[in-house]
């Protein structure tokens, strides 16, 4: 092959490259213009469900059937009395948090209250023995991956920190428990993605010995996560697959681990 011929191989190699990589630089800036963030499909209440055939599912949607409203998810609220009267200053508290929480402007998802105040014949198991400490329930209803129960929960704890007083006010129980825990793994995926990244570039800048030659592999898998990410949240959204924080942080470690190994 003579130089021209090599030459015009070597530009139609080029050219064809820069097709490629414009082509999917363009359909992953389509696809994030029209598909949803990630996070606002993500399942996380069934992920770790039995399948919908399985015999405790079909028990738990009899369950619901013949007993509605069964399913709400509580937040308890612990109250602890501050002073040298801490069962006073505890009961006092407990009544301005009740009154707050059953009133009209109560934050959304909340059932109802169940407290020293609505249920007096369950202070035995609402009040400790030296009385200086009370717990109120908080029924919430909604699913507590969706960000308006987590929004609900922080305006519980707000308010419930807020008509306290000088006492001293905690929020826990499977509403605060769950909410606090889809936080903590919504922030790990920020965490993984930064380490895995810095680990892979560490490992490319030491085979290559380029900073270019590490780049080029990070910027391709990047693209193609952005596009794995948006279909699988345009796929979500119309009810074809179900994504959950677990499958997001999965598909961030695969993608990196096999778009750099298989340069």
């Amino acid at each position: 092959m003579n130089s021209p011929a090599l030459l015009r191989c070597l530009l139609g190699s080029k050219k064809r490259a820069a097709v490629v990589v414009a082509f999917w630089v363009l359909i992953a800036g389509l696809l994030a213009g029209v598909a949803p963030a990630l996070e606002s499909v993500e399942d996380n209440a069934s992920a770790n469900l039995p399948p919908a055939a399985s015999d405790s599912m079909k028990a738990r949607d009899l369950v619901r059937a013949q007993l509605p409203g069964q399913d709400a998810t509580p937040a308890i609220i612990v109250v602890r009395g501050k002073g040298t009267d801490a069962a006073k200053s505890a009961t006092q508290s407990v009544a301005a948090i009740t009154s707050a929480l059953s009133g009209t402007s109560r934050p959304d998802h909340v059932v109802s209250v169940v407290s020293t105040v609505t249920a007096p014949d369950a202070a035995a198991e609402l009040v400790s023995q030296d009385r200086g400490a009370q717990l109120v329930i908080v029924p919430m209803e909604g699913s507590p991956s969706d960000e308006s129960f987590q929004n609900a929960v922080d305006e519980v704890r707000a308010l419930a920190s807020d008509r306290a007083g000088p006492a001293d006010v905690a929020v826990t129980g499977s509403a605060g428990i769950a909410t606090d825990t889809v936080k903590v793994f919504s922030g790990g995926d920020k965490v993984l993605l930064l380490a895995t990244v810095v680990l892979v570039l560490i490992i490319l800048l030491a085979i290559y010995r380029s900073p270019l030659m590490a780049l080029v592999p990070l910027l391709a898998v990047g693209v193609a996560m952005r596009v794995a990410e948006t279909l699988g949240a345009i796929l979500a959204d119309a009810g074809v697959i179900t994504v959950s924080s677990q499958t997001a942080s999965i598909m961030t470690v695969l993608l990196f681990g096999v778009g750099t190994a298989t340069r």
